[in-house]
């Protein structure tokens, strides 16, 4: 069995190739996942169909380099830095990035990403408890 961060690195490389299939497999059925606190997901598909969105609508990620990478027992976290180009306004960008995937069973069922990058960043309102 292939270490947890190397499976991380796996799913990451079969979402930049666009191979939906094998990136839904390295997830859990009941998979939650959250980027910044824009999106707040269950299941693999809902995983898919996020980033097909963000990279052909939102941000067009050209480019991530991992600057650490650490694994714990049913976890690994690993700090990117992003080069994308921001869509809505045709702007390179580049920003730093911090996601936490968490495993059981064998597969991601936790996955939570830490972009500052204003994409992410939904507007909140006082009522809304923040």
């Amino acid at each position: 069995m292939e270490s947890k961060k190397q499976a991380v690195f796996d799913l990451e490389a079969a979402a930049f190739q666009g191979n939906w299939d094998k990136f839904k497999s390295f997830l859990a059925d009941d998979i939650y996942f959250r980027v910044g606190n824009t999106a707040e997901l269950k299941g693999p598909q809902a995983v898919a169909d996020f980033m097909i969105t963000m990279m052909t609508s939102r941000l067009t990620i050209t480019d991530i380099q991992p600057r650490g990478a650490w694994e714990a027992s049913d976890a690994v976290i690993i700090e990117f830095d992003i080069k994308a180009l921001r869509v809505k306004d045709q702007k390179n960008v580049v920003f730093p990035c911090l996601d936490i995937y968490r495993f059981e069973n064998g597969k991601i069922n936790d996955w939570r990403v830490f972009a500052i990058e204003p994409t992410h960043v939904a507007e909140r309102t006082a009522s809304a408890g923040v």
